[in-house]
């Protein structure tokens, strides 16, 4: 997308300014600008790395879609104070997370670091969040990011998520509907189901963005939405080919049987867990 003038300004006067920012190890403003235009151009830009930061990842990735000159000022404000606010949703981050010097080894940019790790660490009550391999730390329920979803803005938000029992076929095609009504869909998923590797059930552990149309045999599932719960009955569609990408990891259209081409419904549905959705 082409930068909104606003977001324009904001970064030149961002780059001009001579007082240091709160991060110890983040001295370049103009690389700090830079990162942030990119993520406004393509937001798939967000990546979260090495890191468990993916529901930081999945909301950001749909304010700077939805709101660039909020990301954008949510970017500055904490790289400046340390203090930052999505709507309602105030982030401040601690001076672990801000003095951190982010490894090479993490694959996260510094603007990611800034982003991702500021508002996991500042939601979390207990456990700081001050290095990139913190996993317990950086885990994210399915309630706390619908919350931020509605703090910063998105309305009609829909939480239809399990922590242990899988969820179902209908389930799945109505987070193909919220998508196609435009809704920010975040799949809850065990990861596993991206890497191809095999082993039946995996906790959820993963939010990935719905981004395109949900397709069984390449035919849309939009037709079964009249169905509802019924679907489920219908064992006949289990062995049916799945396919719908998703934004995940720094990538913006993934495939979800990129790893597995002959991936059925009914493998999916071992490793999903619901879905969260905002408009």
């Amino acid at each position: 997308m082409t930068p909104p003038v606003f977001v324009q300004q904001l970064l030149a006067q961002f780059k001009t300014k001579q007082t240091s920012g709160v991060y110890k190890y983040f001295t370049n403003r103009v690389d700090i600008a830079d990162q942030i235009m990119k993520r406004i151009i393509d937001p798939h830009e967000i990546d979260q790395g090495q890191s468990s930061l993916c529901a930081p990842a999945a909301f950001l990735y749909n304010i700077a879609q939805k709101y660039p000159l909020v990301y954008a000022k949510y970017i500055t404000d904490l790289y400046d104070s340390g203090i930052a606010k999505l709507g309602s949703l105030e982030v401040k981050p601690g001076l672990d997370t801000r003095n951190y010097n982010l490894p090479i080894e993490s694959g996260m940019s510094r603007v990611d670091w800034i982003g991702l790790a500021g508002l996991r660490d500042s939601e979390n009550d207990f456990l700081d969040y001050q290095s990139y391999t913190d996993r317990s730390a950086g885990i994210t329920m399915p309630g706390d990011l619908l919350a931020w979803f509605t703090k910063a803005g998105f309305a009609s938000g829909v939480n239809d998520t399990n922590l242990q029992t899988d969820k179902k076929l209908s389930t799945l095609i109505q987070a193909h509907l919220k998508k196609q009504q435009g809704h920010a869909v975040c799949l809850f998923v065990g990861a596993k189901v991206f890497s191809g590797e095999k082993g039946g059930q995996d906790i959820p552990d993963h939010w990935a963005v719905l981004n395109s149309p949900i397709f069984i045999d390449n035919k849309s599932v939009q037709p079964l939405v009249a169905k509802g719960k019924t679907i489920n009955n219908d064992e006949s569609i289990l062995s049916k080919k799945l396919s719908f990408n998703v934004y995940h990891w720094g990538q913006n259209a993934y495939p979800v049987n990129r790893r597995i081409p002959d991936l059925t419904v009914e493998y999916f549905l071992n490793y999903f867990y619901g879905y969260i959705s905002a408009k």
